[in-house]
């Protein structure tokens, strides 16, 4: 009996040993998966914070990219309000450029309006000087005495010379009477 006391004691140390086996076994495969789950856990950490790490790099890199853009933006911003300052200027500049042209225009034609005027009332002037030697050319040709009549006058004075100088000389004179035409037709015969 007490073989069989000994041989129930030792299995009932067996069956408890079984179980703590079993149960040693089961925390194993707990711990086990415990295990696998934590190097999974950590695995997924690790590329989590790898991700982590590339995603703070690209989005440094994108800050970077901003800020130049940033800047890029402000000097094309102010670019762009200097163009259209300079466009303005220009502007203004083209405006007064048509006003003083504008301006010039007038004033030239201002001034050969004047020039005309004034070269028109010179052709007046000397308009009327000449139709004033006109009139005295004409009035003068009026009371001249025609160049045939002339050279007939003088030859008569020659004449009337020749016979003053040969009366002078002892001479007979001769009275004429009638018109000296006809004597003429005498003399040319």
């Amino acid at each position: 009996m007490q073989a069989r006391k000994d041989l129930t004691a030792s299995l009932e140390t067996a069956r408890a040993a079984a179980q703590i086996l079993a149960t040693r076994r089961a925390e194993h495969e707990a711990i086990s998966a415990k295990t696998r789950n934590l190097e999974d856990l950590v695995d997924r950490h690790r590329k989590a914070t790898d991700e982590r790490t590339s995603a703070e790099l690209a989005l440094e890199a994108a800050r970077s990219r901003r800020a130049e853009v940033r800047e890029g933006l402000a000097t094309a911003q102010q670019r762009l309000a200097d163009a259209r300052s300079a466009l303005e200027a220009a502007r203004t500049s083209r405006q007064e450029a048509r006003r003083a042209l504008s301006a010039g225009e007038e004033l030239l034609r201002a001034s050969r309006r004047r020039s005309a005027v004034s070269a028109a009332r010179a052709r007046h002037a000397e308009l009327v000087d000449l139709e004033r030697l006109q009139v005295e050319a004409a009035a003068l040709t009026a009371t001249l005495i025609p160049a045939k009549a002339m050279e007939a006058i003088e030859a008569n004075e020659r004449l009337v010379a020749e016979a003053r100088a040969a009366l002078a000389a002892g001479a007979t004179r001769i009275a004429l009477s009638g018109t000296l035409t006809a004597y003429r037709s005498m003399a040319n015969r």
